[in-house]
């Protein structure tokens, strides 16, 4: 009796390793014969191999590593009613400069030495960037008034490596 391709079931059996046809026939179902293991290893790497590619380009797709950080190391606040208003206009000029806040916290754990008061960390495509954000008139307006509340140090890391 001649099989047709939709009565035709592929079995996956992971725990024997092993790939087992059966078709199905009105009324009842026969089992086939196991492939040859060497088939069956054969098959499950290339099964592998591509669920393994998909998800490679899957991470990948989530987007690029930043080429620059530019770090603000706050080691005292002396207006804490200012700090406020300072990321009120300090957030939307770091947007607009194509800067992305990875970290901004006081939630700090010291590994040696006194910890910052506060850090923000943010993410640019490259240096030259992020020198042009600090740089700009929003950035600057901010930075003035940050002189003003906190003593604290800007700098920028290249993640090259």
């Amino acid at each position: 009796m001649p099989v047709s391709l939709k009565h035709v079931l592929i079995l996956i059996n992971v725990r024997r390793a092993a790939f087992l046809f059966v078709t199905r026939t009105p009324g009842k179902l026969i089992r086939g014969k196991a492939m040859n293991q060497s088939l069956t290893l054969a098959i499950g790497m290339l099964v592998g191999t591509a669920l393994g590619a998909a998800a490679v380009n899957g991470l990948h797709a989530q987007g690029k590593t930043p080429g620059a950080y530019a770090i603000l190391d706050i080691s005292e606040i002396l207006d804490p009613a200012a700090v406020p208003q300072i990321v009120a206009k300090a957030v939307p000029a770091t947007k607009a400069a194509g800067g992305q806040y990875l970290a901004a916290s006081e939630k700090i754990t010291a590994l040696s030495g006194d910890p910052p008061k506060r850090v923000a960390i943010v993410a640019f495509d490259s240096v030259d960037q992020a020198k042009a954000w600090y740089n700009s008139p929003a950035q600057q307006e901010v930075n003035a008034m940050d002189d003003k509340a906190v003593k604290h140090r800007w700098y920028i890391v290249d993640s090259a490596m």
